[in-house]
């Protein structure tokens, strides 16, 4: 199943798993501190500071911040892993990540086909024909006679009717 070629980027799976998780964990809302400007405040007042100008001071401060969801994606978890798209998917036919891999792929899918849902489908619809195998499926009623094949001898047995049809014409005439 493994071909012969460049040395794997990710030597081990312990490794990929770890960068699976880390890449999924990092899409997910999570608490994050961010600097940022603030009202100054004075906590033994309980009052806002403000200049001799009647103006707000501000200070920066670490604030903590939840993050948005972010959309699982196969490139994203590329990425993640150091490598590219294709070489991702090629990774997926290695015995030894084929299950941690397809189960990345899996999580990645599941997540695109639930934006279906969400209202603009446009870009999901895209993503799970490019990157899952999704086909549009196409119904198509035929109606008429049903033809069918035709056995070698049938054939012989028809070309033989029609043969005799014509000698017979040619000998009446």
């Amino acid at each position: 199943m493994d071909q012969p070629g460049r040395p794997l980027k990710i030597k081990s799976l312990a490794v990929l798993n770890k960068k699976i998780k880390a890449y999924f964990d990092s899409c997910d809302p999570h608490w994050e501190l961010e600097e940022d400007w603030v009202q100054a405040y004075d906590e033994d007042t309980k009052t806002y500071l403000e200049d001799k100008k009647g103006n707000p001071v501000y200070v920066k401060k670490m604030v903590k911040v939840k993050t948005k969801q972010l959309p699982y994606t196969i490139t994203g978890l590329a990425l993640a892993l150091g490598i590219d798209r294709s070489t991702l998917l090629r990774y997926g036919d290695k015995e030894l990540f084929y299950t941690s891999i397809k189960g990345a792929k899996l999580r990645c899918q599941q997540f695109t086909e639930n934006a279906l849902y969400a209202g603009n489908s446009t870009g999901p619809i895209f993503s799970l024909k490019n990157n899952y195998d999704w086909k549009d499926k196409s119904e198509v009623e035929l109606s008429g006679d049903i033809k069918r094949d035709i056995k070698e001898e049938e054939v012989d047995a028809i070309i033989a009717r029609a043969e005799a049809r014509q000698s017979s014409k040619t000998d009446k005439a």
